[in-house]
């Protein structure tokens, strides 16, 4: 799970991407936080570029993100594409989670009281050729996490609809 941050650089791990998260959220742990993860891709040639996002987000002041691109050979079918972005991000999701929740139990940590919410970012909206994919995405992520993690599509995904897009352009 590498992952690469303007603020932190190149992060080799799960491990150390969660020790930077934590180490921002405690420098001001009264904040509310969340934790968005959210996926993208563009068709190139005979590929299909992914980037999937890690975006943590102090309310009213912010935030930072962790991202991570890569290629597969070319989904030709959108349907198909805007699902392998769900599927990725849902990956990310469950790791990341399991993680994070490691995490707070720890020794150092149980004591404190740290106001994360969780979302998956799609890239999906109402208005493109996209929307056939939005009952389907949104089903997948409710299913896996229950009411633990909420889904944001366009105009509010921000993870996958502008700091992903960036990296699959």
């Amino acid at each position: 799970m590498e992952f690469r941050s303007p603020t932190y650089g190149i992060v080799k791990n799960k491990e150390a991407l969660i020790d930077r998260m934590f180490e921002k959220m405690l420098s001001n742990e009264d904040s509310k936080w969340t934790v968005a993860i959210g996926t993208d891709s563009q068709n190139k040639k005979s590929m299909t570029t992914f980037c999937s996002v890690i975006l943590l987000l102090e309310k009213g002041k912010g935030g930072t993100y962790f991202h991570k691109t890569h290629s597969e050979k070319r989904l030709h079918v959108i349907q198909n594409r805007m699902l392998r972005e769900a599927e990725l991000s849902i990956n990310i999701g469950k790791d990341l989670l399991e993680g994070i929740d490691n995490k707070l139990l720890s020794d150092d940590l149980i004591e404190k009281d740290i106001d994360i919410a969780f979302e998956i970012h799609c890239d999906l909206g109402n208005y493109g050729k996209s929307r056939d994919s939005i009952k389907t995405a949104i089903g997948w992520i409710s299913a896996e996490f229950g009411e633990l993690v909420s889904t944001k599509i366009k105009p509010d995904s921000t993870a996958a609809s502008c700091i992903a897009d960036k990296y699959t352009r």
